[in-house]
This record gives structure tokens, C-alpha cells and sequence, in this order.
């Protein structure tokens, strides 16, 4: 199976997951790598899944205009510890 396809099929039985609780809340998650091809998809699809406030997109590239405008997006470097501990 390719790549493509194995996360087009991952994405797929996300998206047709069951929609959280609304009894509990949601949870608060962070996409580190959110601008390459999986982490934008994925984005998408956690923000429809969990609200655009609990998902956190971060990469150490600047978004372009109309990620940024989808919910909060955060500069975090992965290799420094500070750079994470801020958002979290």
C-alpha cells in the first residue's frame, strides 16, 4: 500500500470516527510539522473533529494567509525543549 493511500484510509476512519463527547472536553492537541502534506490534512480534520481552538498547528515554517486564518498557529522548533514548553 502506498503512502497516499494508507493515509488517505487513515484520514478516511477518522473522519467517520464517532464525534467526541460532549460531556467531557475536548481535548487540547498540537501538530507539530502541521505545514507538510499529512500535517495539513490532519489539521483539518482534528479542528472539524475538536473545534478549531483545541488544535494547536506548529511548524518552524510561517503558514500561509489561509492556515492561519483556521485556527491558532504557533512557531515551535521540535529540537528545543524552550521552543515547546512555551505553547504547552
Amino acid at each position: 500500500m502506498s503512502l497516499f493511500r494508507a493515509v488517505r484510509a487513515s484520514t478516511a476512519s477518522l473522519a467517520s470516527a464517532r464525534s467526541y463527547s460532549t460531556k467531557a472536553p475536548a481535548p487540547r492537541i498540537l501538530i507539530t510539522g502541521s505545514l507538510g502534506q499529512i500535517g495539513t490534512e490532519l489539521s483539518s480534520l482534528l479542528r472539524k473533529k475538536y473545534g478549531a481552538e483545541n488544535v494547536i498547528a506548529s511548524d518552524v515554517r510561517q503558514p500561509d494567509q489561509k492556515l492561519a486564518s483556521e485556527g491558532p498557529f504557533r512557531y515551535v522548533d521540535v529540537t528545543d525543549y524552550n521552543s515547546i514548553s512555551k505553547v504547552c
